[in-house]
């Protein structure tokens, strides 16, 4: 299985959830027009407990909703919709826990490369989504095993898997191995291991490269690397990743995604990729580059 798989048949929407962020006044009239195309239409929509407070607070009445505070709540599911920003879409992947549920990101963000459908286009989102005019891409999430460390049932990450520093300014030792075959030794801030998806992420700040998600690698990011020499390096996807890390202080940092769980040193990590891949709903007409384009200003001629 590749990165990701485009073009998945799509089925009409007849059930959906919401969780998310508390959002600005000029999103509320989007998302009364996302929750309002769907009842109208008969679609069931459930709310997460968090969110329903969210909307509550923002002037929605939502007392004839069903809420919802585990996905396994929930008997019949075709997509989850996460309101807010890659951050959000990012959380959907633990909500699910492995459930086979396409998430369609909401952007009442900022950048959002992974938020996509932004609240001016909700209605024309909404038609197509009850209409079955979308596509979902499945992108392979990469997994950790780390006996001294206990991550909670969901030890998987979308975007990245990062090594850093924790409490002083004292750079980590990370040495990495792929499938027993030594690669290098890092003395740095911390270390990311990202997937193509997490390529404009946390990686594309610390100067990795920008990767089409269909490619089946993964990508090895230094953080503020001590030799100037040690540069992003992109490798096959399918192997396994043994990271052995230690510092003077004994602390660490260990992220999956946006969770963050502290570590003592010395730690020892195995990253692989998961067999669990992530759905991410697109809508007709959008792809990568067209994502990037828009969100990086490619092409775009600051003098004029």
């Amino acid at each position: 299985m590749n990165s990701l798989m485009s073009a998945v048949e799509a089925i009409p929407v007849k059930a959906v959830a919401m969780h998310g962020k508390p959002f600005g006044a000029e999103h509320r009239a989007g998302l009364t027009v996302l929750i309002d195309g769907f009842t109208s239409a008969g679609t069931l929509v459930h709310l997460h407990r968090s969110f329903a407070v969210e909307l509550g607070r923002a002037g929605f009445d939502v007392s004839s909703f069903p809420v919802f505070d585990s996905i396994t709540e929930v008997d019949r599911l075709d997509m989850l919709l996460a309101v807010g920003g890659d951050g959000t879409v990012l959380e959907s992947a633990a909500l699910l826990n492995g459930e086979d549920v396409p998430v369609l990101g909401v952007n009442t963000g900022r950048l959002g490369f992974l938020s996509n459908a932004s609240t001016e286009d909700l209605k024309s989102v909404v038609h197509a989504l009850l209409a079955g005019k979308y596509t979902v891409d499945h992108r392979r999430m990469l997994q950790t095993q780390c006996n001294a460390l206990d991550v909670g049932p969901f030890a998987c990450a979308l975007n990245e898997i990062t090594l850093h520093r924790r409490d002083t300014a004292t750079m980590i030792h990370i040495e990495v191995e792929s499938d027993g075959t030594f690669i290098n030794k890092y003395w740095a801030d911390g270390l990311i291991v990202s997937t193509p998806t997490g390529s404009t992420a946390y990686s594309l700040s610390c100067g990795g490269p920008i990767v089409d998600p269909s490619c089946d690698v993964l990508l090895i990011t230094p953080i503020a690397p001590h030799n100037l020499n040690n540069r992003p390096l992109v490798i096959p996807g399918g192997g396994t990743l043994k990271l052995r890390a230690s510092c003077r202080d004994g602390h660490l940092m260990l992220t999956l995604d946006s969770r963050s769980f502290k570590a003592e040193s010395p730690l020892e990590l195995i990253i692989s990729q998961s067999e669990r891949p992530m759905g991410l709903v697109q809508m007709i007409g959008q792809d990568f580059y067209q994502s990037v384009r828009q969100k990086m200003h490619w092409g775009l001629d600051t003098r004029d």
